[in-house]
């Protein structure tokens, strides 16, 4: 559209400039000279003309600078829009005789090495604890054998009580074994299935023929009952 206006301006110009021109050559009188006027007057024309064609060539000129400008910056615009997105760290590349600069890529650190694990040491076994021994106690010294010089064994001591004989109950004096064995004739008068009929109480001695306590027993018509 410049281009446009700027050859309508020219033309404008150009006629105008021509209309001038050839108004002027038609009010200058024409030279006395008989042999050159036809000459003067071709050459009159031929500068309008000169001067129609500059004005041509300058439209033709401006218009093509015009739109050669226009191509240039279109080519601009479309680089800078290339040079936008194109990735970083592209080669340099030539475009119409255009370099478009590398761009500048930060490098980047290298990672920190990854702290070796420390060694976990290897648990420690626990001791077991010793057992506790208990002191083993002494014997206790035994007291020599006490003999009994009078006794039925001399060899024994005197509290020896030699009866092994069987007794179902034994007290400490006569009268109490002779109450008791009356109570079983008197009031149990049966062990089991069996009829107490009598009973008996015995002197026990020790070794030393002295009197350890009396001993009771039940009888079933002769038999001991036990």
């Amino acid at each position: 559209m410049k281009t446009l206006r700027i050859a309508a301006v020219l033309v404008v110009l150009l006629c105008m400039s021509g209309c001038t021109v050839t108004k002027a050559f038609q009010d200058t009188p024409a030279p006395t000279f008989p042999s050159a006027g036809k000459e003067v007057i071709t050459g009159t024309k031929k500068t309008a003309e000169e001067i129609r064609k500059e004005v041509e060539k300058t439209v033709a000129d401006t218009a093509k600078n015009q739109e050669k400008q226009e191509k240039k910056e279109t080519s601009k615009e479309t680089k800078t829009a290339a040079s936008d997105t194109a990735e970083p760290s592209v080669p340099e590349r030539k475009t119409q005789n255009e370099t478009v600069p590398q761009q500048y890529t930060a490098p980047q650190p290298a990672p920190a090495p990854e702290p070796e694990p420390e060694p976990v040491p290897a648990p420690q076994p626990i001791p077991e604890p010793e057992p506790v021994l208990a002191p083993t106690p002494e014997p206790e010294p035994t007291p020599p054998p006490q003999t009994c010089p009078g006794g039925k064994n001399p060899d024994l001591g005197c509290e020896v009580i030699l009866d092994t004989n069987y007794y179902r109950e034994t007290f400490g004096s006569y009268n109490e074994a002779m109450a008791r064995g009356q109570y079983y004739m008197d009031e149990v008068m049966y062990i089991g299935d069996i009829e107490i009929t009598s009973y008996s109480v015995q002197e026990v001695y020790r070794n030393d023929h002295s009197i350890a306590y009396y001993g009771l027993n039940l009888w079933s018509n002769g038999s001991l009952i036990q």
